[in-house]
């Protein structure tokens, strides 16, 4: 890193106190590593924006009933953050989760669906969602 100080950058990202353990792991990563930024977590209302790209990004609509659902859902979340506390990611994983509990609601009835039924991501599917557990 030293040698090349002016062609090139290293990032490193992670949870503050955890970061602070790394950086003093090491008595020459303190000097090397002396800009931070430091960024808060999301709000359960960007949480729910968040939320909302996901299905944009793969053509879903949501129900209304699903609109404070999503709010509340977040704002717990957020309410009870812990260490584990992944935010944006939290995010992902429950969008993969819902997805993943519509397709399970919808595979029965695919051949009667209009194209707004199948984009359609319903309140049943947020609350399935919660419960649901990936097998690994």
């Amino acid at each position: 890193m030293e040698d090349h100080r002016d062609d090139f950058i290293v990032i490193v990202a992670g949870y503050p106190d955890l970061m602070k353990e790394f950086i003093s792991s090491n008595p020459g990563l303190k000097s090397r590593f002396n800009q931070y930024i430091n960024f808060e977590d999301y709000t359960p209302e960007q949480l729910r924006d968040i939320f909302r790209l996901q299905c944009a990004g793969q053509d879903l609509l949501l129900s209304d009933e699903c609109e404070d659902y999503l709010l509340d859902y977040f704002t717990d979340l957020y309410d009870h953050r812990d260490a584990d506390y992944v935010n944006g990611r939290d995010v992902r994983n429950y969008f993969e989760k819902v997805i993943r509990t519509r397709a399970n609601r919808l595979s029965p009835v695919l051949d009667r669906l209009t194209v707004e039924q199948f984009r359609m991501i319903e309140l049943e599917d947020l609350k399935k969602a919660e419960k649901f557990i990936f097998l690994e």
